[in-house]
């Protein structure tokens, strides 16, 4: 089966990406041949191999997705920019291009901001069934969240524009119940015509490595008054990061410690907040493999958001590396908790309650109780499940 994903970045610097390219590089190692068509050229077209995937990187004319995606913006640039990130003719050429060379029998859509809904169109116009993941709210705000009345009314504006286009999807899938009844709710997919399905996101791990992780973590007794707590996100307010440094400052022991892991454009105000506090460490950005090292070698993972994620990867993330985790109940991150219950949940953003569970966890002699679900139900989001999911989906089969 012959299988094209499309999606705005092709890395693994953010939650979505990382889904889209794990899942991709999975279904190659079951022996699909997967594509995969990205916005991300800088200066010019690229394509290369990636782990088995073929990478078509475009630079769309009249568009700059790390313009939009930069800091520092012009309003007029950036709103000239915003325009053609919603309908791009030469995105929609682009694709065109594509699709006739790959012949593809899916086009897997996730997050295309930039490329345009021309695109969806398109696919289906060729008979090529088309599902699409639900992994932001771009669909819902292509002008963005910010409470402005023109942005407000240049979302409304679009909004009819963006149901008809989605009429063009044979699936549409989330990985989260939240995320999926949003979209319903408001009337942006269709569950009577269309096939609308929960597909959890996954995460790559070994089940026994996780065991030793954990039967290490069990044989070393625990020093409560050295609990290592760890933020793995974007920093941003809206992840909750300040409210979680402002918690933690509350807790009087001396030897805890508090790691910060992520990049984003609020981190020079981060680094103000935290420079008076020598337990908070600030950790700059990880690759993978190092990050994976950084939650084995903390005790306990703080998921803070205060804005509804659609999933929350880094939750199972950080239980598939033998975490607890503390989170807030934003969005998708109570149904990961629920699930697996390796963690706590606390509904205060306001701190108290986060406070309450950070004191809870330092005073806990161990973790077994989390532990021990973590090991029962982590299974449920192994990438090879949700390969299986999707490829089970394309075949149009039962799950």
């Amino acid at each position: 089966m012959k299988i094209l994903f499309v999606n705005m970045f092709y890395n693994e610097e953010g939650g979505a990406q990382k889904s889209t390219r794990f899942l991709a590089e999975q279904l190659v190692k079951e022996g699909h041949e997967v594509f995969a068509y990205s916005d991300d050229a800088i200066d010019s077209d690229i394509e290369e191999v990636i782990n088995g995937v073929k990478v078509f990187r475009r630079r769309t004319p009249l568009f700059s997705l790390h313009y939009i995606f930069s800091a520092k913006k012009n309003p007029a640039k950036h709103f000239f920019y915003k325009i053609f990130e919603t309908y791009n003719v030469f995105a929609k050429r682009k694709f065109i291009n594509i699709i006739e060379e790959v012949q593809p029998d899916i086009v897997h859509f996730n997050t295309i901001s930039g490329m345009s809904l021309s695109i969806v169109k398109e696919a289906k116009k060729r008979n090529i069934r088309t599902v699409w993941t639900l992994r932001d709210y771009w669909l819902e705000y292509p002008w963005g969240e910010k409470d402005i009345s023109l942005i407000k009314l240049l979302n409304r504006i679009y909004r009819p524009f963006v149901k008809k286009s989605l009429r063009h999807l044979d699936i549409v899938t989330a990985p989260s119940a939240f995320t999926l009844n949003n979209f319903i709710n408001k009337g942006f997919i269709n569950p009577s015509s269309q096939k609308c399905m929960i597909i959890e996101n996954a995460v790559i791990f070994s089940k026994s490595k996780l065991e030793n992780i954990i039967k290490q973590k069990q044989e070393t007794k625990r020093n409560p008054e050295k609990t290592n707590f760890l933020f793995v996100g974007s920093i941003l307010e809206i992840k909750g990061v300040f409210n979680l440094v402002k918690a933690f400052k509350k807790l009087t022991s001396p030897e805890i410690s508090l790691k910060i892991v992520g990049k984003g454009k609020d981190l020079e105000k981060l680094q103000k907040e935290i420079e008076s506090d020598p337990r908070i460490q600030y950790l700059g950005f990880q690759d993978t493999e190092t990050l994976y090292k950084t939650y084995q070698n903390s005790d306990v993972l703080v998921v803070p958001s205060a804005w509804d994620e659609p999933f929350g990867r880094v939750v199972i993330e950080g239980n598939a590396n033998g975490l607890p985790v503390i989170t807030s109940d934003r969005g998708g991150l109570p149904e990961i908790v629920q699930t697996v219950g390796g963690g706590e949940i606390f509904t205060d953003e306001s701190g108290n309650t986060l406070y309450s569970l950070l004191k809870k966890f330092v005073e806990m002699e161990n973790y077994n109780v989390y532990y021990q679900c973590i090991l029962e139900n982590i299974d449920i989001y192994s990438i090879e499940k949700q390969s299986e999911k999707f490829t089970n989906l394309y075949l149009d089969k039962e799950i």
